[in-house]
């Protein structure tokens, strides 16, 4: 379990990383300017991706401790 805990913490980094990154860039990928409206639409699609990702790891999670005690 130690790999799934490194691997958690990395996407967390990587979840903050990203995250600051949309805050911080002037312009978008179309280069229109970021208003604090588009960074939150743009946060929040970013969220909801990172969610989904956490709760298939957590449905996995759940499972392999299942089968573990099973055994």
């Amino acid at each position: 379990m130690k790999v799934w805990r490194m691997v958690s913490i990395a996407e967390f980094i990587i979840y903050i990383v990203v995250s600051l990154f949309l805050f911080l860039r002037v312009n978008d990928g179309a280069g229109a300017a970021n208003t604090l409206e588009v960074k939150m639409i743009s946060f929040a699609v970013w969220t909801v991706f990172n969610f989904f990702i956490f709760f298939i790891q957590w449905v996995w999670y759940k499972r392999i401790h299942k089968n573990k005690r099973l055994k």
